[in-house]
């Protein structure tokens, strides 16, 4: 009896391994890491489809836009979560209270901004007035003027991550328990090690510092996703106090402090890991700023990638030719077209040019500004992206995502009696304050890295929402 018993549990825990739920969330977190899409491309000849790896942004292509492959995952997932609830009744017990509402004020501001552009607007009725009224004139039209062409797949996108993606995982994530959510934790320690083990081998084969990117598309992405993670995994190591944990972790944030060749997501990633370390002691803050010495005097003593190439990002503002880098110039022009008015009667200063308008406008801004025609990819500050797209409140909207979070954040961890939401509100942190400093100097919400940042923020909304409700 006792064999059978022993036996139906093994299978027991077989069979919640395998678990919907698991599978679901292990699918995400593997696309999140992967750089594959498919290439949609649109000319007046026709459209064609191809396979790419290490795609641009969404929003970037000019000849076409990339589809990225986590973008279909979520959606058709959640098409079969939908389904599978709508029929067996289980979407009734959606906690829809964890629901993360400021990330649906960064849609509305978005849908807003849309609604009150000129120039998308103005663009469209162009091209209607080219093609005409009928069904596939209408069709050619919106796929031709390309300022409401760029809207509307943004906002696609923004669905899929700001509306889709949490109700998904707020309906997947508050079903498991604190073994299943660490071992979420542990998938993503692991795919962090096999982007790193890539990275090594670009750090050892490539000259072009730009390209030591993981599977990431550029360097900045990489080091920004690193970023992110470490200081989550950092926290939830201490809490757990695995061996093997351990040991995995340490090598991690080794590996990705040598290979992180963006200075300014470097930085971001030492105060992420010194905002966790913090939490778990005082003391610990000297631990680690004595381990961040000893790091920089090795790479100066060996004269290591790190220090040649890394370094001059952050203190040196000139590029190669001596002149100003671009990503610093474009800030004025960012800036310059903030405060800008667009073609009356709107005004682009509240709710900006529109979401997707950032390149189209762009240009137009730097008047007598040297306009280079290389810029190292994901320069873009998210802040300035931000603001000129979605104008004053949608840069309002997006601080106030980072300062409710991170104040989530410390609440969670100071109020929770459990460990994995301490050690998860700890981590949290971190990574909250290393997207916001990373956020700067790049955009974290393109290639991959976005859907990973709402998963995260959805799980620190459940957590929280938990904690409430047992204090009540």
């Amino acid at each position: 009896m006792k064999g059978k018993e022993h036996e139906t549990e093994n299978n027991g825990d077989w069979k919640r391994w395998f678990s919907f739920e698991r599978l679901v969330i292990a699918l995400m977190l593997l696309s999140f890491v992967n750089q594959f899409a498919l290439l949609f491309t649109l000319t007046e000849e026709g459209m064609g489809l191809k396979f790419a790896a290490r795609p641009a942004p969404l929003g970037y292509g000019v000849r076409g836009k990339y589809i990225a492959i986590c973008d279909m995952l979520i959606a058709a997932l959640f098409i079969i979560w939908l389904l599978k609830a709508v029929l067996s009744g289980q979407i009734k017990q959606v906690r829809w209270r964890s629901y993360p509402l400021c990330l649906f004020s960064l849609f509305a501001v978005a849908v807003f901004s849309a609604l009150n552009s000129h120039s998308i607007w103005e663009a469209l009725f162009d091209k209607l007035s080219q093609f005409g009224l009928s069904p596939n004139g209408i069709i050619k039209a919106m796929l031709f003027a390309e300022p409401f062409r760029e809207a509307a797949t943004e906002l696609v996108q923004w669905t899929l991550y700001l509306i889709v993606l949490p109700i998904l995982a707020i309906a997947l994530l508050q079903r498991t328990n604190d073994d299943d959510k660490t071992v979420f934790l542990d998938i993503i320690l692991t795919l962090t090690l096999i982007t790193e083990a890539v990275a090594i081998w670009d750090y050892m084969i490539r000259s072009d510092p730009s390209n030591v990117a993981g599977l990431f598309g550029s360097r900045n992405i990489y080091s920004g996703y690193l970023a992110l993670v470490l200081p989550l995994l950092l926290a939830h190591t201490i809490h757990n106090k695995s061996p093997v944990r351990i040991a995995a972790c340490a090598l991690a944030i080794v590996l990705g402090m040598f290979t992180s060749l963006s200075g300014w997501c470097w930085l971001a990633l030492i105060c992420g890991l010194c905002a966790v370390a913090s939490f778990h002691q005082r003391r610990s803050i000297w631990i680690w700023a004595i381990g961040v010495t000893a790091f920089l005097c090795i790479t100066f003593l060996f004269q290591m990638r790190f220090y040649r190439e890394a370094l001059p990002h952050i203190f040196d503002p000139y590029d190669e030719e001596l002149d100003v880098r671009k990503e610093y110039i474009e800030w004025q022009a960012a800036l310059t077209g903030m405060s800008q008015d667009a073609p009356p009667p709107r005004s682009n200063f509240l709710l900006g040019f529109g979401v997707g308008g950032y390149q189209i406008n762009i240009d137009a801004y730097y008047g007598s500004l040297p306009l280079k025609e290389k810029m190292p990819f994901d320069s873009n500050s998210l802040y300035l992206v931000t603001g000129m797209t979605l104008g004053f409140i949608g840069m309002a909207a997006l601080m106030f995502v980072f300062i409710h979070n991170g104040a989530l954040a410390v609440e969670l961890h100071r109020r929770s009696d459990k460990a994995f939401s301490k050690a998860f509100g700890a981590g949290m942190l971190g990574t909250i304050l290393a997207l916001a400093m990373s956020s700067i100097f790049t955009n974290l919400f393109v290639r991959g890295t976005g859907p990973l940042i709402v998963l995260l923020i959805s799980l620190l909304h459940i957590l929280h929402s938990e904690v409430r409700s047992r204090k009540i």
